[in-house]
């Protein structure tokens, strides 16, 4: 499909190894390729019980408004034209791939729900308990999670129970599908600032993500390791972007 906008991107595009050297990012990038399979990341939370095959897991002592409540082991990608991605580059790595935004739907990918957590709390119920919707998510979702979780982990006669069952695929469905896919934003951050999520027009797949050699739409290096990688990777053939920043000038 032909573009005639630059909002949004045909191909959604991760990148790796955020927060380490250039060198630590290119062995990465070149495992992914190897292996076939990007991984979701874990924290050390507690897992949601009674909610069988999720990789969910929830904090009761985090917000829902620092994003920090839920992380339901997830894969993200960004929903920028490759024309627009200094910023992010900036952010997290010039070594990444990206894949069409069709492969990434059929795998199971979905843009989360932005939430601008300063907006505040007009004509409803909730107007005179909180001022904005950040602080309506942190009263709220928890007390939503535990209504549905309390049933801990089900006997084998308790599962037969239709309310149970009932209970069980409800919460499946607000972690799976509504909890791991919110995103809390300030609208009032500079465009450049480290959480300013909202530019980023993030994608996930929950869980991973595993892909051949020609599904890859793209890969973003560093010009300087375009020789090594045409030796390491000799059978990609695609598009191969550098992803190098300009170089600032100096004063």
């Amino acid at each position: 499909m032909n573009s005639q906008q630059r909002y949004i991107s045909n191909e959604l595009t991760h990148f790796v190894g955020k927060g380490t050297t250039c060198e630590e990012q290119y062995q990465l990038l070149l495992k992914i390729l190897k292996e076939g399979k990007l991984i979701h990341w874990r924290n050390e939370l507690i897992k949601i019980r009674g909610v069988p095959g999720t990789t969910m897991e929830f904090n009761p002592k985090a917000k829902v408004s620092e994003n920090e409540m839920f992380n339901p082991g997830m894969i993200c990608f960004c929903d920028i034209p490759i024309g627009d991605l200094n910023i992010h580059i900036r952010k997290y790595s010039p070594f990444g791939l990206s894949f069409a935004k069709h492969f990434i739907v059929q795998h199971g990918g979905s843009p989360v729900y932005y939430i601008s957590g300063k907006t505040p709390i007009i004509h409803s119920m909730f107007a005179n308990v909180c001022n904005n919707k950040g602080e309506l998510f942190d009263k709220i979702v928890p007390e939503l999670y535990k209504h549905f979780a309390n049933i801990g982990i089900p006997s084998r006669s308790e599962t037969e129970s239709s309310e149970v069952q009932q209970k069980v695929s409800f919460l499946s469905f607000l972690a799976l599908h509504i909890f791991g896919y919110l995103k809390c934003f300030d609208h009032e951050l500079q465009e450049d600032q480290e959480d300013n999520y909202y530019f980023e027009r993030e994608w996930r797949i929950i869980g991973d993500l595993t892909f051949t050699i020609s599904d890859i739409k793209r890969i973003f290096i560093s010009q300087d390791y375009a020789s090594r990688f045409s030796k390491d990777v000799p059978q990609y053939h695609g598009q191969l972007t550098f992803a190098d920043l300009p170089k600032e000038r100096e004063a």
